[in-house]
C-alpha cells in the first residue's frame, strides 16, 4: 500500500479492498506488521536453507564407501 501518496482523509475511509479481503482502516496496522514478519520469517528461513544444505552425492559414495561415520 502506498500510504505516503493517498490523499484521501482518513474520515472517508470506510473500507480497504486488498488481496487479503475487504478490511476496516483500523485492521490496517495489523496487516502491515503480519506482511512485515511473514517477510522477515521468509528471509530467515531461506538463509537457514542455504546454509544447511547437505550435498547428498557426498554422503551417498561415503555410504557406499564405508566412511560414513555420522548416522544420518
Amino acid at each position: 500500500m502506498g500510504l505516503i501518496y493517498d490523499l484521501t482523509p482518513a474520515e472517508f475511509v470506510t473500507a480497504l479492498i486488498t488481496e487479503v479481503g475487504i478490511i476496516p482502516p483500523s485492521s490496517v496496522p495489523v496487516i502491515i506488521r503480519e506482511t512485515k514478519d511473514r517477510q522477515e520469517s521468509n528471509a530467515v528461513a531461506a538463509k537457514a536453507t542455504t546454509t544447511n544444505t547437505v550435498d547428498h552425492n557426498t554422503i551417498d559414495k561415503a555410504a557406499r564407501d564405508g566412511t560414513l561415520t555420522t548416522p544420518i
